[in-house]
């Protein structure tokens, strides 16, 4: 099922303590309004971003690029070109944007699995109508809801710049969710990967980097 998102007061149902102007209404495919009947309607699937949380959070991850082909076959995604840098993905997620960023480390020796930082997907259409783009706030605000019922334990992490997000650390696997301008993501990354990142992230000073994010723009 996708949620559509039509410009109506509504307020946040996760403690960011954010109001916005936006309400979801849930409906069938026969039902969904074309963008003639609504001014600024936007496509949201919770119920498939959700399904693909649940099968990375039981999956038997060993975040190399072996991992691919069992993953995307288990979450019915297109998997073609595994050999190439990075390898095309597209998502089932009925929303404008399916293709799916595989951040690999490639300076690996030939013939070793290359390992895997991060694998990062969409949930949202991605937009760039100013009328629209406050509508993602509150599908962020919603899919961290169900993200947070379906973990069963409050996000390691929060923060509100230079976008809203949410993460946990999990036994095998990061889960991040963020929205930022145009665009809402989720991103199952690698716990080694992610160590290091926190590793490098605290030697910078914060006065020096405010946004620590745009020293990683490659994982945005």
């Amino acid at each position: 099922m996708t949620a559509w998102l039509t410009d109506q007061h509504s307020h946040s149902r996760y403690g960011l303590k954010r109001q916005s102007s936006a309400r979801i209404t849930e409906r069938g495919p026969e039902s969904c309004p074309t963008r003639k009947e609504q001014s600024a309607p936007m496509r949201v699937d919770f119920d498939r971003a959700i399904r693909v949380i649940q099968a990375a959070m039981v999956f038997d991850w060993t975040w190399t690029a072996d991992d691919l082909h069992a993953f995307t076959s288990r979450v019915g995604w297109q998997l073609e070109d595994l050999d190439k840098r990075p390898p095309t993905i597209n998502t089932d997620l009925d929303i404008n944007r399916t293709d799916v960023m595989v951040f690999l480390d490639n300076t690996v020796l030939p013939g070793r699995p290359r390992p895997i930082k991060q694998i990062w997907f969409y949930y949202a259409d991605v937009v760039d109508d100013p009328a629209v783009k406050p509508l993602l706030l509150n599908a962020f605000d919603d899919l961290v809801q169900r993200a947070f019922d379906l973990v069963g334990q409050r996000p390691t992490e929060w923060w509100s710049v230079p976008g809203f997000g949410v993460r946990w650390d999990l036994p095998n696997l990061v889960l991040t969710l963020t929205v930022g301008d145009g665009s809402g993501n989720v991103a199952l990354v690698s716990p080694a990967y992610q160590a290091w990142r926190d590793e490098i992230d605290a030697q910078l000073d914060p006065e020096e980097t405010p946004d620590v994010d745009h020293y990683w723009p490659w994982n945005r």
